[in-house]
Parts: C-alpha cells; sequence; structure tokens
C-alpha cells in the first residue's frame, strides 16, 4: 500500500514548475484591460487639461477687454442711447488708426522666447475671438451693462464665455465715429 501512495503523489509533482499556457493568456489578458483603461483614463485627462487650458485663457481675455473698455471707452464705437431701444444689446466695435477693426484677439506681449513655444501658444491665441455689447437696461438708467463674449472651437465645437459689468452711461457718451 505504501508504493501505492509514493506511486500517485509522484504522477502529481511537476517535473518543469512554471506557467501554463492558459496562465500566461489570462495574465495578458488582464494586461491588456488595464493598459487600455489606463491610456483612455490618460486621454480624457488630456482633453480635459485642454479643455481648461482654453476657458481659462477666454476668463482672461473677456476680463482684459472689458477692463479695456472701461478704461478707454473712447477707442470704441458706441451706440446713441437717445435713439437706442431699452434692453437690446448694441456692438461695441474697436477703433483702431481712425477706422473700426474685427474683434480679433490679440497676442499677449509677453509669449514665450523659444520658437516651438511661441508658435504653440499664438495659435491658441490666434484660436479666439470677441465682441463686446452695451446695453442700456431702463429708460433714463445713468449706467449700462457692458457685455464681453469670448468665442473660440474646442474638439469642433463652437464655445463661448460672457462677462459683464456695469459702468456710468456717460462713459461711452461722445464716443462714437
Amino acid at each position: 500500500m505504501a508504493g501505492i501512495v509514493w506511486i500517485s503523489r509522484k504522477a502529481t509533482q511537476r517535473r518543469n514548475p512554471g506557467f501554463t499556457l492558459l496562465e500566461l493568456l489570462t495574465a495578458l489578458a488582464v494586461i491588456g484591460i488595464a493598459a487600455t483603461i489606463f491610456l483612455r483614463l490618460f486621454a480624457s485627462s488630456n482633453s480635459l487639461a485642454a479643455a481648461s487650458l482654453s476657458h481659462g485663457v477666454a476668463v482672461n481675455l473677456a476680463e482684459e477687454y472689458l477692463a479695456t473698455i472701461q478704461a478707454t471707452p473712447e477707442r470704441f464705437v458706441w451706440p446713441d442711447y437717445d435713439d437706442a431701444p431699452i434692453g437690446e444689446a448694441h456692438a461695441l466695435k474697436p477703433i483702431e488708426n481712425g477706422a473700426v477693426e474685427e474683434n480679433f484677439t490679440h497676442i499677449p506681449e509677453a509669449m514665450p522666447t523659444r520658437r516651438r513655444a511661441y508658435n504653440r501658444d499664438r495659435n491658441l491665441y490666434n484660436n479666439f475671438t470677441w465682441e463686446a455689447f452695451a446695453v442700456l437696461p431702463l429708460e433714463g438708467a445713468q449706467y449700462v451693462q457692458i457685455i464681453v463674449e469670448i468665442s473660440w472651437m474646442d474638439e469642433g465645437k463652437l464655445r463661448r464665455f460672457s462677462l459683464g459689468s456695469a459702468a456710468p452711461r456717460a462713459l461711452g457718451d461722445g464716443a462714437s465715429l
């Protein structure tokens, strides 16, 4: 009886300990699934980072243009509030060298010095446009609402960010062509 036990033990022992083909295929499948999940998360985080960057640039541009309008109203064509309908938005157009120009964003003065980084930032800023509007909210109101809207394309979709403020009505009086 002792001989039978000894034979069955020897038959169950492995001669070459290692991985079977099934174990290797299972491990590769698990690694493949984990890698796919990681790559999707990485792509998603890159997309969110780019969207966040664009939104941050839009906020900064809106603040800059709103401050420019309030600081230098003579550089914009303002509506005639005596004839303007109440509550209607009227476009504010910038005046440069005596002529009305388009509302394209300008490249900031402080830009990277490396050519590659400079081109990246220039392309980013060239993707944005802006519009400004003045709204007389009530008849006889002594203030106007100024709204700056920044637009850009993000992953094939038009995105917009608006920022508004109130300013004295006299700010734009007499500041038109």
